[in-house]
């Protein structure tokens, strides 16, 4: 995955800090608290000792990756100001700078926390939360977490392209086809329409069984791709996925040209190699067959 963009909210409310009697009461924080007061306002805060650590972490990389970290002037601005009120754009910030550091389970504490915090809030900032959170729970393998992120950004935008792509990525990850199927049929009548999606789609419908339908989706992708110009490898993979399709319709020699145009962009790719091979041992053409298997064992020595 590429590495999250850093998205900032302008103009965000603040959270005041205001303390009950209760709340008062001096205790050992944990690096960053949600704290509910006895009237049931919520507030964020975290230690200076933390806040001067982090500061400091930072500083110490904020010189060396100036253009990944200036959304994040801000933050250090008011931090070094040591202002009394938490900016909820800047502790987004901070949550995506952990993401962009591999820092995923600060990320994901990051960001569970402001859902607990921003319930009922401001919509789309809720929206840059979930999406956060479901990125952090990805990057850690943790696919059902991160689904139900991304659900829950789509409780809130049902049409949110960004939820919908990465919703329906994961939901084919964990092999909930028929879901992950309908999440691009709405990206696609949202008017999303592009290469990825006709190879996402395709795939699950070909895992699914359904070889006509992946057959035309990967036809439309292999029209997307030539169009703009796409890279060989991309190609080739949809030729190859054209001729499996092909093979499940038993069109052995149409399936064989497939191939064969997925071995001229990919020469030195043993899977083609091997598909090739057991598609002509299927129509019967041993002799070719065997020609390129032994294409594929030399590739394997």
């Amino acid at each position: 995955m590429k590495k999250y963009q850093f998205v900032i909210i302008l103009f965000q409310p603040r959270l005041k800090r205001r303390r009950s009697k209760k709340n008062q009461q001096k205790k050992k924080k944990s690096k960053i608290d949600v704290i509910v007061d006895d009237d049931g306002d919520t507030r964020i805060e975290y230690d200076e000792d933390y806040q001067m650590k982090l500061l400091e972490e930072i500083h110490d990389t904020y010189s060396a990756t100036i253009n990944k970290l200036g959304a994040l002037k801000n933050f250090i601005k008011n931090l070094e100001y040591k202002n009394d009120n938490v900016q909820i754009n800047e502790l987004i910030a901070l949550g995506n700078y952990f993401l962009t550091e591999n820092r995923n389970k600060e990320a994901i504490d990051m960001f569970k926390k402001l859902t607990v915090a921003l319930k009922g809030g401001d919509l789309g900032t809720r929206i840059l939360i979930y999406n956060g959170l479901g990125t952090a729970y990805a990057l850690t393998d943790k696919f059902n977490e991160a689904i139900s992120a991304f659900s829950k950004l789509l409780e809130l935008d049902p049409s949110n392209i960004e939820g919908l792509t990465k919703r329906s990525q994961l939901l084919r990850a964990s092999g909930t086809l028929e879901a992950a199927i309908a999440d691009v049929n709405k990206l696609i009548d949202l008017g999303e329409d592009n290469v990825e999606l006709r190879l996402s789609r395709g795939l699950s419908l070909l895992e699914s069984g359904y070889f006509k339908r992946a057959s035309e989706d990967f036809n439309k992708g292999l029209d997307y791709s030539i169009k703009n110009n796409a890279s060989k490898e991309l190609k080739a993979r949809l030729y190859h996925l054209l001729g499996q399709c092909e093979k499940e319709f038993g069109e052995t020699l149409k399936s064989l040209t497939f191939h064969n145009k997925s071995l001229e962009l990919m020469p030195n790719l043993q899977e083609y190699y091997f598909a090739y091979a057991t598609t002509a041992v299927m129509g019967g053409l041993w002799e070719e067959a065997l020609v390129y298997i032994e294409h594929w064992v030399s590739m394997t020595v």
